[in-house]
């Protein structure tokens, strides 16, 4: 799985794609185009040269927006209204129930990586950002695809087909069509 690719590659585009899945501000795309400078300098295989394109194409996506259509799409697909789930759930445990947040959060405080935690611990942000620690450190690839298989692949799988029928804005259908080829690339 992460022999066709760059370490750092990946660990920048999950990185980007739990940035990207926040609540989108102003000062995101000079952070967006950071992250993007980054994996430029690693590009090795036309596996990386494919994954950095489509993170460009999502900061095009993005630019093109305006903040307010952003902040509404946003508020309207992930936000909670009481009593009810929101339109795109972006928590694991909302796509498999079988995830035991006691044990993530076991995980992750004995990593001794730093998270904020204001999110819950199963929340695709925090989980995607581990998964790019994970692969920043000399991890056996047997460690962090155990990982990958159990919180992210068929859970992020499921996450974009709903957010790509959900959203009217191109920067999330760009977002979750490029992500769920991510993931079907590290399946080959």
């Amino acid at each position: 799985m992460l022999q066709d690719f760059s370490r750092p590659i990946l660990s920048m585009a999950f990185r980007f794609y739990a940035k990207a899945l926040g609540f989108p501000f102003d000062e995101m795309t000079h952070e967006f185009q950071y992250i993007f400078r980054e994996m430029e300098k690693y590009c090795e295989t036309e596996y990386d040269m494919a994954i950095t394109s489509k993170i460009l194409d999502i900061i095009n996506f993005y630019q093109g927006e305006e903040q307010l259509s952003l902040h509404g799409e946003y508020s309207r697909l992930f936000s909670f209204i009481e009593n009810e789930e929101p339109r795109v759930p972006i928590n694991a445990l909302s796509y498999n129930e079988n995830i035991d947040t006691n044990k993530l959060y076991d995980l992750f405080e004995d990593s001794g990586i730093l998270f904020d935690l204001t999110e819950d611990i199963d929340n695709f942000q925090n989980l995607m950002d581990y998964f790019s620690n994970l692969l920043n450190i000399n991890l056996e690839d047997e460690e962090i695809i155990h990982f990958y298989s159990d919180y992210l692949k068929n859970n992020l799988n499921h996450f974009c087909g709903i957010l790509n029928k959900s959203t009217t804005l191109n920067f999330y259908k760009e977002y979750s069509q490029a992500l769920a080829e991510l993931i079907n690339l590290l399946e080959e």
